[in-house]
C-alpha cells in the first residue's frame, strides 16, 4: 500500500461518534520504526445465553419476611471482555487469568476456536435472605401477657440472615507452549478429562484443584494444534457465604428503645477458594494446579453495636 493510500485511509472518518465515544478513525503504525501498535475494534465475536430464574418471596407477615432466588444458566461466548481494554500477554510466565490472556483469539480467522463458557458463567446461583421478628413478649403470639423484667428478657428479639451459594466460574488450563500463535498460549491436552473434573484437594497441607493423578493426564499439544480442553473447559471452586444478624431491643416507653446487635459475616467460617494460581503458567510448572491459601472470601467477622433510638 502506498504512502498516499495510507494517508487517505488514516484520514477517513468512519462515523461522527456520540456523547460517549469520539469519531472512529484508523491508527496506522510505522512499520519501519521498530515499534508501533494498531488497535482494531471488530464485531467478529458472538455469544449465547440461556437461563431459568425462579424466585420465592414471602411478604412480611407475623414478623417473618423472606426471599429465595435461584438461577440456572449457561453463557457461552468467544470473548468475555471488551477487546479495546486488553492487550495480548506474550509470555509463558503469566500467573493469573487476566482478561487479555484469556480473551485473545487463538486464531483471528476462526473465532469459533475460542467459543466456550463465558468467564463470568456460573451454572447454579442460589441467593436468599430472611428476617424474623421472634414472636415472644408482650402482645406477641407467645407470652403475650408478659410484663416487667420477663418481657425485657424474652421480647424484642430479631434475627436476620443472608445466603449466597454459587457454582464456580470456568477457567482455562494452558499448556505453557505457543503451538498455534505467538500471541497466546495454547490450551493443554488432557487424556480422558471431563469438564467436571477437579475439586479442592489437599496434598501435604497444600490445596490443589487437581489430584496428582489428574495432573498427570495433561500434556502439551503438537505444533500447530490446540489442546483438546479448549477455553474455559474446567470449573473453579464453588462460592458459599452465610451472614447473620441478631438484634435485641429494650423498650423504654412508647418512643424510646435501646438496641443491641451482633453482625456476623461468614457465620460458618467457610473458605471459598480462588482459581489455581498457576493454570496460565503451563502444565510443566511445579506449582501447576496449586491453590494454596488463595481465597475470595473473608474469615468470620463479628461486629457488636449499641444504638439508642428516641
Amino acid at each position: 500500500m502506498t504512502r498516499e493510500a495510507l494517508a487517505e485511509l488514516a484520514a477517513t472518518v468512519w462515523d461522527d461518534g456520540n456523547e460517549h465515544f469520539p469519531p472512529t478513525t484508523w491508527a496506522v503504525s510505522n512499520i519501519h520504526g521498530g515499534t508501533g501498535a494498531l488497535n482494531v475494534i471488530d464485531t467478529n465475536d458472538f455469544s449465547t445465553y440461556n437461563g431459568l430464574e425462579l424466585q420465592l418471596t414471602r411478604r412480611a407477615s407475623r414478623g417473618l419476611l423472606m426471599q429465595l432466588s435461584y438461577t440456572l444458566a449457561k453463557s457461552l461466548d468467544t470473548r468475555s471482555f471488551d477487546p479495546a481494554f486488553s492487550t495480548a500477554v506474550r509470555t509463558t510466565s503469566a500467573t493469573n487469568a487476566s482478561p487479555s490472556a484469556v480473551n485473545t483469539p487463538f486464531d483471528l480467522r476462526d473465532r469459533s476456536q475460542n467459543y466456550g463458557r463465558s468467564d463470568f458463567d456460573r451454572r447454579h446461583a442460589l441467593q436468599g435472605y430472611v428476617v424474623y421478628d421472634l414472636p415472644f413478649g408482650r402482645n406477641r403470639q407467645f407470652f403475650g401477657d408478659a410484663g416487667g423484667v420477663v418481657n425485657q428478657i424474652i421480647g424484642g428479639w430479631e434475627v436476620a440472615s443472608s445466603l449466597i451459594l454459587q457454582s464456580g466460574r470456568p477457567f482455562t488450563v494452558y499448556s505453557g507452549a505457543f503451538t498455534v500463535s505467538n500471541a497466546v498460549l495454547s490450551p493443554a491436552d488432557c487424556n480422558g478429562c471431563s469438564p467436571g473434573m477437579g475439586s479442592v484437594v489437599q496434598e501435604n497441607g497444600t490445596n490443589f484443584i487437581f489430584t496428582a493423578e489428574q495432573r498427570a493426564l495433561f500434556s502439551t499439544p503438537a505444533p500447530g494444534q490446540l489442546g483438546n480442553t479448549g477455553r474455559n473447559f474446567f470449573t473453579g471452586p464453588n462460592f458459599f457465604n452465610l451472614d447473620m444478624t441478631v438484634r435485641k431491643r429494650f423498650g423504654f416507653g412508647e418512643k424510646r428503645n435501646l438496641e443491641l446487635r451482633a453482625d456476623i459475616n461468614n457465620l460458618t467460617n467457610t473458605p471459598s477458594f480462588e482459581f489455581p494460581i498457576s493454570t496460565t503458567s503451563g502444565i510443566a510448572s511445579s506449582t501447576f494446579g496449586r491453590i494454596r491459601d488463595s481465597v475470595n472470601s473473608n474469615s468470620r467477622r463479628i461486629q457488636l453495636g449499641v444504638k439508642l433510638n428516641f
